[in-house]
């Protein structure tokens, strides 16, 4: 495995490539248009950066506080990717609520998330809300007490099954294997 920095910029780490990100997501029928490149586009980025994000947790020794940062800026993110494609599966309004389109998505026959995981993905999605730093009222509120290990984990597990499901009819899903491994304790 690289590391995120080498001796020189050969030994350096680069995630998935954009174009291989791309054709990917292209493989769900519903973004395989020109309205939707800009969509495409940000997702293919999105991922890139919670692949680097991971990297920095496994390589890096970071203090806890860059860490909980670390995984906030993964879980929301990630989260952001979800919405998007829960939005475009589900054929909801652009500017639905994402509880209301988890609700219309869970519905969906070929939904690949289990009553336990839409109830997981509903939590997260509440933390999510976190992305507002006014929301800490006191210091028991605060982003450093409110995420954790465990809804990192979730998050990737919950991504890597929406996004290696039947909707995406690529034989790549190596491209994902950073969002399965099952580490339950990154550094």
């Amino acid at each position: 495995m690289s590391q995120l920095v080498g001796k020189d910029s050969r030994d350096r780490w680069y995630p998935n490539s954009i174009n291989d990100l791309k054709d990917y997501i292209l493989t769900y029928h519903k973004l395989n248009n020109d309205t939707k490149s800009g969509l495409v586009s940000n997702l293919a980025y999105n991922f890139q950066y919670i692949e680097y994000l991971r990297k920095t947790l496994l390589e890096l020794n970071l203090s806890t506080v860059l860490k909980t940062q670390t995984i906030k800026s993964f879980i929301i993110t990630s989260l952001s990717i979800i919405e998007a494609l829960i939005i475009e599966i589900s054929s909801s309004k652009k500017n639905v609520r994402f509880n209301i389109a988890i609700e219309k998505f869970k519905k969906l026959r070929n939904c690949p998330f289990n009553n336990d995981d839409i109830q997981i993905l509903d939590k997260l999605r509440v933390l999510r809300n976190h992305i507002h730093l006014n929301k800490a009222s006191d210091s028991s509120s605060t982003d450093y007490k409110k995420f954790w290990i465990v809804d990192y984990c979730e998050t990737k597990r919950l991504l890597y099954i929406l996004i290696t499901s039947k909707h995406f009819e690529s034989n790549e899903k190596d491209l994902f294997q950073f969002l399965n491994k099952n580490k339950v304790y990154e550094k």
